[in-house]
């Protein structure tokens, strides 16, 4: 029956209470109503419930998570009929309105207008997805890279647990030599314009089905961090001449770590702007200010007491990076 109705189906449907009452009770069985409800709503472009109970509508948000686990569901209503609704779907959109705010204090997102649903979805949604994507897999990726230089020297140092870096640079690693430029690219980053967006609305196609954010991504991130931070690691001890301690080379290691993670990010955004150029020049700027202010006095790190300033005066510090 059902291969029947789906040859000859509409792409639009429209059910009232009595026939949607005979659909939310049984979930079990592949043969029942409501199993065979969702295969043809599926179908259609749209479907219209008539005169729908507010715990119906969130049955039937439910009725459709669990038979489609995968996919997430937005639900959106401007009265308090439909808080049950709003608050069953993976994401709910509350419309502040003449019905009152029930809605909108019960949503994920309040908005204005129903048309303003367009730009919610196309733009700012997809915006932050892509954004958060390069965010979270450039937070493991810098700080694998920093962590995983300690355990290849390890298998210099006989496991001793002594620290390749002066204290300091690990402590403001994230929060002024790397952080600024991604918390840019993670709010102002844009792929393509908004009217190419709202023109071309198939490219949201893109992040439903998750191309993004996907396994190979991060480990592909992941695997970048590992192999940058032994190359990281071991370079600069063969690279530099008259060493003096083993902090000559961390300091020299750190400072790449600095030069890459921040260079990085020309390689993943996709909007260029001169505060994001002046932003990642200030954040290396800053760690040789750091380096030269620590170098300068005894309390803060004795090993490292005039250190950068010799270093600074080798000439394979400079060919190196």
């Amino acid at each position: 029956a059902f291969a029947k109705l789906r040859k000859s189906f509409t792409s639009f449907m429209g059910i009232s209470i009595p026939s949607i009452s005979k659909v939310v009770p049984r979930p079990e069985d592949s043969d029942s109503s409501q199993n065979l409800f969702v295969r043809l709503a599926s179908l259609c472009k749209a479907v219209v419930a008539c005169r729908v109970s507010p715990d119906q509508k969130r049955e039937v948000v439910a009725l459709v998570r669990s038979t489609y686990p995968d996919i997430t569901t937005l639900a959106i209503g401007d009265g308090a009929n439909d808080v049950a609704m709003i608050q069953e779907a993976h994401i709910g959109v509350g419309i502040r309105g003449e019905e009152g705010v029930q809605a909108v204090n019960s949503s994920d997102y309040a908005i204005a207008q129903f048309r303003y649903l367009q730009t919610l979805v196309l733009k700012h949604g997809r915006y932050n997805y892509i954004r958060m994507t390069y965010l979270v897999c450039f937070m493991f990726y810098k700080n694998i890279l920093l962590s995983m230089v300690h355990f290849w020297m390890n298998f210099v140092d006989g496991w001793s647990g002594q620290k390749y870096f002066t204290e300091g640079s690990i402590q403001m690693y994230n929060l002024l030599y790397t952080s600024i430029p991604i918390l840019l690219l993670g709010i102002y980053d844009m792929d393509l314009k908004v009217d190419t967006v709202y023109k071309y609305p198939k490219v949201f196609k893109a992040t439903m089905n998750n191309e993004y954010f996907t396994s190979l991504t991060f480990w592909s991130w992941v695997g970048s961090g590992l192999v940058e931070s032994v190359l990281c690691a071991i370079l600069p001890m063969y690279a530099l001449n008259d060493l003096e301690s083993f902090m000559q080379p961390g300091a020299l290691c750190f400072t790449i770590i600095i030069f890459i993670v921040n260079l990085k990010i020309f390689f993943i955004q996709s909007r260029f702007h001169w505060l994001h150029i002046c932003v990642m020049v200030l954040s290396v700027l800053l760690w040789f200010a750091s380096a030269f202010f620590i170098n300068d006095f005894t309390f803060f790190d004795w090993n490292w007491y005039g250190l950068f300033n010799r270093l600074c005066w080798n000439s394979s510090f400079w060919l190196t990076m």
